[in-house]
């Protein structure tokens, strides 16, 4: 017995020691904005600025006569792995503004388990519905002996631990913040970019896909790459921006960016992207303000090489 309570305190331990950064991550694209009701509003133009981590995107777009808002959802997500690079899914900074002014946007929040919306049981509860961006995901709990906790526990959703609960559930965000009805009118998000990150070296950077997603041309690769090593390690940063509404792409888009001042080796990072007509860009360091090629449904490809360092960036 002494055996195994020492074995469960010594995993209890490793289980709270910070997790290694993992090298590669998927990332985390927030999803394109939609119209509600759909179609009351069409992108004209748009533009897309990084600036260190911060992400701005401004849509100009003509809104309808009804009564016209716009609605920008995190993607469903749920507990975060101990090595998770972007735990905050739901995107607790972003801010939207409408020519220029901050709104304030209505908030939705839902959470599943086994498809059964338990948002409403969470909240009777009192517990944290973004525990799941914790590790772990512990939350308390304002009554213990509760019918809303009974609920979650034969759910499935929560495990007693301690003086709190672990959760195990999904989760998403919704905004939606109300446009000038019958007006051109800017559209601005901002928020901390999430980007894909994955290493490699000089000789893996070109694969079929990113020659496809960035219009990778082989001149300009040995060309901002040539005072690497060949087998320096590098990791690719892969920003995915949708820059549309209700997946219909504005009839221009223009992108910018510029590495954080205090990062001086982000200053040298080799960047490419697609220009109007699939031509290809390529940049070091500093991208500015021009044309960008976007997809059918306005969606935005970026590609950064970096030193191998921590990640994310």
């Amino acid at each position: 017995m002494q055996i195994l309570r020492a074995g469960i305190a010594l995993g209890c331990l490793f289980a709270a020691l910070p997790a290694a950064p993992r090298d590669s991550s998927e990332g985390v694209a927030l999803p394109g904005a939609a119209t509600d009701p759909r179609g009351c509003a069409k992108p004209a133009s748009s533009r897309v600025a990084i600036t260190d981590t911060t992400l701005v995107l401004g849509i100009r777009l003509t809104a309808g006569t009804d009564i016209p808002g716009i609605i920008v959802m995190s993607p469903a997500f749920g507990p975060a792995a101990a090595d998770e690079p972007y735990p905050d899914r739901q995107f607790p900074e972003l801010e939207l503004r409408v020519d220029g002014a901050p709104v304030q946007p209505a908030e939705v929040v839902a959470a599943f388990r086994s498809d059964r919306n338990i948002i409403g049981l969470i909240r009777q509860a009192q517990l944290d519905p973004w525990a799941i961006t914790h590790v772990p995901p512990l939350t308390a709990a304002a009554d213990t002996h509760g019918a809303a906790i009974s609920a979650l526990t034969r759910e499935g959703a929560i495990q007693k631990s301690g003086d709190g609960y672990l959760a195990n559930w999904t989760a998403s965000r919704t905004l939606r913040a109300a446009l000038r009805p019958g007006a051109v009118q800017e559209l601005e998000i901002r928020y901390t970019a999430r980007p894909a990150f994955v290493p490699v070296t000089i000789a893996t950077v070109a694969t079929p896909a990113r020659e496809r997603d960035y219009c990778l041309a082989d001149k300009s690769l040995r060309r901002l790459l040539r005072d690497r090593r060949a087998t320096q390690p590098l990791v690719a940063y892969q920003y995915t921006i949708p820059t549309g509404i209700d997946d219909v792409a504005p009839a221009a888009v223009t992108f910018e960016l510029t590495p954080g001042a205090a990062d001086a080796a982000a200053q040298h990072d080799p960047i490419f992207l697609c220009g109007p007509h699939r031509q290809p860009i390529a940049a070091t360091g500093i991208v500015r303000r021009q044309p960008a090629g976007v997809d059918e449904n306005g969606v935005l490809r970026v590609l950064r090489i970096g030193a191998a360092r921590d990640a994310p960036r």
